[in-house]
């Protein structure tokens, strides 16, 4: 994933779109969700034009290192080189934003 997800992401919650894929090493899935729904997010469980941000679990799938993503990072790749503006985030780097909200 290195490369693909935004080192210093700057992420608005206030009625944009999250998506999450791979698995969480921070949290469950469904907390995650609610996080983000409790800061004004919209969580959605799917990829499309409406997606403003995808989070990207830190323990993907192992075929990750040859550059072989999932469907959801395959499709938010895809949408970028069509210019939709899709943010992909680590896992890591976005719950340092969550708790920098937090403060």
């Amino acid at each position: 994933m290195s490369g693909l997800c935004t080192s210093d992401p700057n992420v608005d919650f206030d009625g944009k779109t999250f998506c999450v894929t791979g698995v969480l090493n921070s949290c469950g899935r469904q907390e995650l969700l609610e996080r983000i729904e409790a800061l004004g997010g919209i969580p959605t469980n799917t990829v499309n034009k409406k997606t403003d941000y995808l989070i990207v679990g830190d323990n993907g799938n192992p075929a990750w290192a040859f550059a072989c993503y999932g469907r959801k990072v395959e499709k938010a790749l895809s949408m970028r080189k069509e210019g939709h503006t899709i943010t992909l985030i680590h896992e890591f780097d976005f719950f340092d934003i969550i708790e920098d909200f937090k403060s």
